[in-house]
This record gives C-alpha cells, structure tokens and sequence, in this order.
C-alpha cells in the first residue's frame, strides 16, 4: 500500500513493498519517509539513488556556470531589442478661412 509520494516516487506503508520497488529499478535497499505523519518506506537505499534511478540522472545534477568552471569571464546577455516608441504626430489645422465677403447684398 502506497502512503504517499516524495518527488513522485512512492512511499509504501510496508519495507516489502518497498524492496520490491527498488527491485524492479535496478535498486537494493530501502530508506525511511514521515508522509501524513506515517513513517513510510522508499526503495533504494539514500534518497538520491531513488531519484536517480525514478528520473534519471538528469533530474539531480546540479547547475554549474562553465564559463565560471573554466576560469572565463561571465558576460551579461545582450540587452533585450528596444521596443519601438510610438512618436505621436501633431497634425495642425489650419484655421478655417475667413466668411467671403460678396458684394451686392446687404444694406
């Protein structure tokens, strides 16, 4: 019976099914888990086995700078493409002309 997971790999309420566990992963052993307040049983024998061998090796290898490791210097990326600034035009009116003055009307 499975009590629970730990980085998804379970935890079995039994050190048997544990065992078998670790079996069918290529693993010996088996470490202890507190799940739901229940102390519970993983197979392989560390932790770091478990995940190893459930994720591969890929999922525990930590993350090293090269450049660091190697004695390069760290360069910054490049800055991000400058967006382009919308430039609002003024558009100016012209006043409007002024009233035409006919001749012949008025007065």
């Amino acid at each position: 019976m499975i009590i629970g997971y730990v980085n998804n790999i379970p935890v079995f309420k039994t050190k048997s099914k544990a065992l078998l566990w670790a079996k069918k992963y290529g693993l010996n052993g088996y470490h202890e888990h507190v799940v739901n307040r229940l102390t519970g049983y993983m197979g392989g024998d560390t932790h770091t086995e478990s995940i190893i061998a459930f994720q591969g090796p890929i999922a525990i290898q930590p993350q090293i700078n090269t450049t660091e490791s190697y004695g390069m210097t760290k360069q910054s990326p490049p800055p991000p493409p400058s967006q382009p600034v919308e430039q609002q035009q003024t558009v100016q009116q012209s006043p409007p002309p002024p009233p035409s003055q006919s001749s012949g009307g008025g007065y």
